[in-house]
């Protein structure tokens, strides 16, 4: 069981203008920029916590995580907006004071999964994971492998990540996903890549390519 803090802030930025707005009788400024500016700042305060269990039988490992299962987090909003489109020569300010509620229920993510480890050489593993938010409803489905071309210095990767179900706002989004990835590591250093084939296929063709890059110290 791991209890995770979570103080901090974040903050959002906002800044535009309407191209075409809406006139406002006789008295709207046709020389107005229609701009607008706000803030919307978000502190969080709290805890959470995740439990998991695993066992090791040598050549088969179980496997089951709920994270966020259960915590306390205080929330506070603050929002500020400054826009200027009915006067044109000054802003209009709406500076409410801040929100704040504690939110105790979250929706938590479960997983299960089962690895065969055959030696030095090859891992096998198969993932379940499900998650349950207000507008947004997914169970998961991946299966992967690992190759170590270089035991214990060079590995390869690759799989099939599949949604059973993936309803988000009532429309299900349903997918499958084919990856692959790469591992190396070096004393104290490991460095992981990892990106789908779709990416990889199109980085190949000379075409912009999205994945996943990270690197580790271990001491």
């Amino acid at each position: 069981m791991t209890p995770a803090t979570l103080p901090g802030d974040i903050t959002r930025e906002l800044s535009g203008r309407v191209s075409s707005p809406q006139k406002k009788w006789w008295w709207y400024a046709a020389s107005m920029n229609d701009q607008f500016q706000a803030t919307n700042k978000v502190t969080l305060k709290g805890y959470t916590m995740d439990f998991g269990a695993l066992m090791d039988m040598g050549l088969l490992r179980l496997g089951a995580a709920a994270k966020n299962f259960k915590g306390s987090v205080d929330v506070a909003q603050k929002y500020h907006w400054r826009d200027n489109f009915d006067m044109g020569g000054g802003f209009f300010n709406y500076d409410p004071a801040a929100s704040k509620h504690t939110l105790t229920k979250f929706a938590p993510t479960y997983t299960a999964g089962a690895a065969l480890v055959l030696g030095k050489i090859l891992t096998v593993d198969l993932d379940y994971i499900t998650m349950d938010l207000q507008d947004e409803k997914k169970a998961l489905g991946r299966l992967g492998a690992e190759l170590a071309v270089v035991p214990g210095f060079l590995f390869a990767r690759g799989g099939v990540k599949s949604d059973f179900k993936n309803i988000v706002q009532g429309q299900d989004q349903k997918t499958m996903e084919y990856f692959v990835g790469a591992g190396l590591k070096m004393l104290v250093l490991t460095v992981d890549a990892s990106a789908s084939l779709a990416q990889a296929k199109a980085g190949s063709a000379g075409d912009n390519m999205t994945g996943a890059v990270s690197a580790q110290l271990k001491f």
